[in-house]
């Protein structure tokens, strides 16, 4: 389970406008899985950073 929350401030006073919880539930297959691995190894990255990149992509976060 991973939990993403994002916020949106307001310019005056800094305050938080909107909150948005997203929860991403997901099981990947052990393809996905070996991709997965071997992109986190091309780029040099951990495969739970790489993860991480791939669901922020996901969810235009980027």
């Amino acid at each position: 389970m991973t939990e993403i929350t994002v916020m949106q401030f307001s310019e005056e006073d800094k305050k938080p406008q909107a909150v948005a919880n997203i929860r991403h539930q997901s099981m990947i297959s052990l393809y996905e899985m070996e991709m997965l691995k071997q992109r986190a190894k091309q780029e040099n990255r951990s495969i739970s950073q790489m993860g991480r990149i791939l669901i922020r992509q996901g969810l235009g976060l980027n």
